[in-house]
């Protein structure tokens, strides 16, 4: 897409007699950033565009410029610079009424590199459908689908780094009759959703207290983490409207079960599902393992991205089935990527490494990326692991904190091909200020650090 204005987008709008358009796009966090729009300024001049600054492409989660590291060369996106306009590219496939607004609708898009006319290829969208397309010069259309976990609370923290009570104070995963009790509240939730557009095929509470998943219908693989981003955001306004505190913290409690952000992947080609084997039915084919064994083979050098902050490493625990292993299985969660061949249709990889507090759409890319290289290289996966794979003291293991994954992820070789030499630098600039101002507050206690990890990240993650 180009920095042009879009005139359909204008055309929807007045359709449906809106006189406020939200405009979102995911940054390299995941946050939503964008404005709001009077929808009569799309009837405007067509030359004029919606811009935001170039400091929107890069900002840490605590919205301050991620600074330029030292010996840094190249265009960097600094308050130093110019903090030129960049232009606002709206999808009008993403246009959509906002339920909870009057005469109110939002769009998804991207800001314009002024050298291109077309999104930066480092942010997340663009980084994602140019995966797309690389599947597509294989000759694969890519059908995703992800789930989401997240935290309720009876209230938002009234100060920072406070741990507001779960809105059930105890384990329930699962359970119909909690769930029946809070009724009213996710129904409501569920209702809102569904009228923006977000479509939940199941729901249910977790193991952990206040804890609910929701599911997404597979779709094209970039519709698929646009919903999710958009769940993410829906759920966020829903319970600031509500006086409800929600986090998407890979885990939010000292203990516990985290919050995951679960990936589901197949690939097809002329209406057919590659990873179902008509010769053998339920059993991987032979494109299905290969994609297998791009994602395990690249599951350290991608898990930076999968597990962006400070946080998302306290949820890699042995035994709550978080992708800590670098092993598949044949449905088995204790795994990091988990074969699943119910149907042909239905037959899927699902990765369960990444944490709720990312980006769906670099989670998506990311996933995408270990899995072509897989066919592009012709791996084989390793014999599936039967039990707990927790319990292999051979197997490995994803990178324990930030810093290993930082490491890993700067000196990638694969990284850098997939992603690009700029989604690389900037993306490790911003993990490393997330460890620089962890090590700054100089915490000792682990209650102290969950506290100035929630301070961090409840509301941004």
């Amino acid at each position: 897409m180009t920095g042009e204005p879009d005139r359909s987008l204008a055309r929807w709008a007045g359709h449906h007699g809106l006189e406020t358009l939200v405009l979102l796009t995911p940054d390299l966090n995941g946050q939503a950033r964008g404005k709001h729009v009077a929808a009569r300024r799309l009837q405007g001049d067509p030359a004029v565009t919606i811009n935001l600054p170039d400091l929107a492409l890069l900002l840490d989660y605590g919205s301050y410029p991620v600074p330029r590291p030292p010996g840094a060369h190249g265009w960097w996106p600094e308050l130093a610079g110019a903090c030129a306009d960049r232009a606002f590219v709206a999808d009008p496939a993403t246009a959509r009424i906002l339920p909870w607004a009057a005469r109110s609708g939002l769009v998804i898009g991207e800001l314009a590199d002024p050298a291109s006319g077309r999104a930066y290829a480092f942010m997340p969208r663009a980084l994602l459908a140019a995966q797309v397309a690389r599947a597509a010069a294989l000759g694969y259309t890519v059908r995703a689908a992800l789930e989401l976990e997240f935290t309720l609370h009876t209230a938002p923290p009234s100060t920072p780094g406070e741990l507001p009570p779960p809105l059930w104070p105890a384990m329930r995963a699962w359970d119909v009759a909690t769930q029946a009790r809070h009724a009213a509240v996710l129904e409501d939730l569920r209702a809102t959703l569904e009228a923006v557009g977000v479509g939940i095929e199941t729901w249910a509470l977790e193991a952990g207290p206040g804890q609910v998943e929701m599911n997404l219908a597979a779709r094209d693989a970039l519709a698929a983490a646009d919903e999710a981003f958009l769940l993410k955001y829906a759920v966020k306004a829903w319970a600031a409207r509500h006086d409800r505190g929600v986090t998407f913290m890979a885990q939010a409690a000292p203990d516990g079960f985290g919050n995951g952000q679960h990936v589901h992947l197949s690939l097809w080609r002329d209406g057919a599902n590659t990873f179902a084997d008509p010769a053998r039915p339920g059993r991987p084919s032979a494109v299905m393992a290969a994609a297998c064994a791009g994602l395990l083979a690249h599951l350290d050098d991608y898990t930076l991205v999968w597990a962006p902050t400070t946080n998302a490493y306290r949820r890699f625990q042995p035994g709550h089935l978080v992708g800590l292993v670098r092993a598949w299985g044949e449905d088995n969660r204790s795994c990091a990527v988990r074969a699943l061949a119910p149907t042909p249709a239905a037959t899927r990889l699902e990765l369960r490494t990444p944490g709720a507090d990312a980006c769906p759409h670099l989670v998506l890319a990311a996933a995408l990326a270990a899995a072509l290289d897989g066919l592009e290289q012709g791996l084989a996966p390793p014999p599936p692991v039967h039990g707990d794979a927790c319990a292999e003291p051979m197997l490995a293991r994803v990178p324990a904190d930030l810093p290993a994954a930082l490491a890993r992820f700067e000196t990638s070789t694969a990284a850098r091909r997939a992603l690009g030499a700029d989604f690389v630098r900037f993306f490790a600039a911003g993990r490393r200020v997330e460890q620089t101002l962890l090590e700054a507050a100089a915490i000792n206690a682990a209650a102290e650090r969950a506290a100035w990890e929630r301070a961090r990240y409840f509301d941004t993650a």
